[in-house]
Formats: C-alpha cells, structure tokens, sequence
C-alpha cells in the first residue's frame, strides 16, 4: 500500500512539473504588446485632437514611447512626449511644439482594458514667444494596444489652463496612425498649393 501511494505521489509529481514550467515560461520579461502578466512593456502611442485655451482652438498631435513595469494590477513608468500644435488654415502650420519625460501609471481594468494616468513637466516652444514650462497632467481609459479616449491639461501660471480632448492610438493601430497623420498632411499641402496657385 505504502508502495502504491508512492508511485502514485512520483507520477503526480512528474506530470506537474512540465505544467509548472511551461506556466512559467508563458510569463514573458518584455513584451511589445502591454499585458498585466508582463514584467516589463513597451508604450508606443499617438494621440490626436483639439487642443484650447479659452475659444482658441488648434489641431494636436502627439507621440509617446517608453517602458511600464508591471507590479500586479498596476504598472509604474515613464515614456518620451513629444507634441506639434497646427492650424491647418495658416500658411505657416506649425503653431508650437511641446516635449519632456512623463512618470506614467496603468491601472489594468482588465487584461485588454486600463486607465492610465500621466503627470510632468513639459517644454513649449511657441513661435513668436519664448520657451514655456508647463505642468501637464493626462488621462487616458479604454484597450491599451489599440484605442481611448484621452485628455490632458496644460498649467502655467502666467495663462489660463489649455485642454485637450482626443483619441489614442496603441501599438496595434500605430501603423495606421502615422500612415493617416502622414497622407493628412500631404493632403493639406497640395490644396494649399493649389489655392495659392489659383490665386496667383
């Protein structure tokens, strides 16, 4: 009897290791796609939308890459911000452009789904003015890799707060994006041209 329950408890032992070992295999250290079962993730986002301070309005696009570490059901980290202000009516497009280092933190609502929050402090370089440090703060909830909805608020103390409301885009959808943003503005550079050339 002793010998039965022994090689019984040997075989039990050795069917559960290789399931053992292939769950643990299963638990990547990095991944490109962001799941709350990696270690580490990498972001890469594009956001688009309007940005306004008081009635003025303008056109913001944005780009963020960087790393999460994820620590159960949240993750902890920090992605380069770069942003381009337009007004697609002027002759000269560009209105500003901002950049800094945002510390992020992801609450997973879910292994597809989470909320992320942002807060830092970012340069703005407008024409015409000098060089502003602003404090922005963000938000972010819906699928990590694909799509959400986005805002941020930009502080200075000598101006009114500036809003912005958009989507962005993950990993998944980044391809399109930077497709779309890139024909977007070739398409607004031929009418452009056109317009002037008829009004020549």
């Amino acid at each position: 009897m002793n010998t039965r329950t022994l090689v019984l408890a040997l075989t039990a032992c050795a069917v559960a290791a290789p399931n053992a070992a292939s769950q643990a295999a299963a638990t990547p250290s990095f991944c490109t796609r962001g799941a709350p079962e990696c270690k580490t993730l990498l972001v890469v986002e594009t956001e688009v939308g309007r940005r306004s301070r008081g009635g003025r309005g303008e056109l913001d696009l944005s780009w963020q890459a960087g790393l999460l570490a994820n620590r159960g059901r949240s993750a902890l980290g920090a992605t380069a911000y770069v942003a381009v202000g337009l007004d697609i009516r002027a002759d000269r497009p560009v209105l500003g452009t901002r950049f800094g280092v945002l510390p992020r933190y992801r609450r997973w609502l879910s292994r597809g789904t989470a909320l992320d929050l942002s807060a830092g402090p970012v340069v703005e370089l407008r024409r015409g003015a000098p060089a502003t440090l602003l404090t922005t703060t963000g938000v972010a909830v819906g699928w990590a890799n694909h799509i959400a909805l986005s805002g941020r608020v930009d502080m200075h103390k000598a101006s009114r707060p500036t809003w912005f409301v958009g989507v962005r885009l993950g990993m998944d959808q980044m391809t399109e994006a930077l497709e779309a943003q890139g024909i977007g503005l070739v398409l607004w550079g031929l009418i452009r041209f056109f317009e002037k050339a008829s009004g020549s």
